[in-house]
């Protein structure tokens, strides 16, 4: 129960579950970095690039990903 609730009300631990149904609805695994964070896309944004994000192995720490993941996040490369 209480894993089931964490899930349900945090995010910086762990994926939320409303974040895993739209991850299965709609993202792409693109590929896995060392650290075991994994990476999507799907869906386009209001300019109409393709939506990118990161679920993270585990605490959430933006500074964890490696620059070449951080340069395809924000559409610097592909």
């Amino acid at each position: 129960m209480k894993t089931f609730l964490l899930q349900f009300f945090t995010w910086w631990n762990s994926q939320t579950l409303g974040t895993r149904f739209h991850t299965w609805r709609h993202g792409k695994k693109v590929g896995q970095d060392e650290a075991g964070n994994v990476y999507y896309e799907g869906g386009v944004d209001s300019e109409g690039r393709t939506r990118r994000w990161v679920i993270y192995r585990d605490y959430a720490e933006a500074s964890m990903i490696p620059p070449g993941w951080h340069g395809w996040m924000h559409h610097r490369v592909d």
